[in-house]
């Protein structure tokens, strides 16, 4: 039986939510949902592009602590706070996920204070 290896790093902003902000098992990688907090500050930006922006840098920086990459996702799930915002996601999307698109799942949802968007991903460790 693979046992789960729980990932931290101090590169992102701790949440205050019982959690872990990755867990490996085995040769999968599954990160909990990260939002754009900047891991210096703890704050969130007013708009969605740097909240969208901010929440795949720390998703890619919590792949790297763990030894992933962004080329190694196998499967991501967006949740938006607003539809209107989803073409957006797509053109930030595009600039951390060039190639190899993994699967994808995108819903709108009541999201709480002023998050915009939420980001959780699975991913490969090769």
């Amino acid at each position: 039986m693979t046992k789960k290896q729980i990932i931290s790093s101090t590169r992102v902003f701790p949440s205050s939510n019982p959690l872990s902000p990755a867990v490996r098992v085995g040769d999968l990688l599954f990160l909990s949902g990260q939002i754009g907090r900047d891991p210096k500050t703890g704050q969130v930006a007013d708009d969605f592009a740097p909240q969208a922006r901010q929440t795949f840098e720390n998703i890619k920086m919590l792949l790297e602590d763990a030894g992933s990459s962004m080329d190694n996702l196998v499967k991501v799930t967006v949740l938006l706070k607003r539809p209107e915002d989803l073409a957006a996601m797509n053109e930030i999307y595009r600039e951390y996920i060039t190639r190899d698109f993994p699967a994808r799942s995108s819903y709108t949802v009541g999201l709480y204070n002023n998050i915009l968007i939420e980001v959780e991903v699975v991913a490969s460790i090769l």
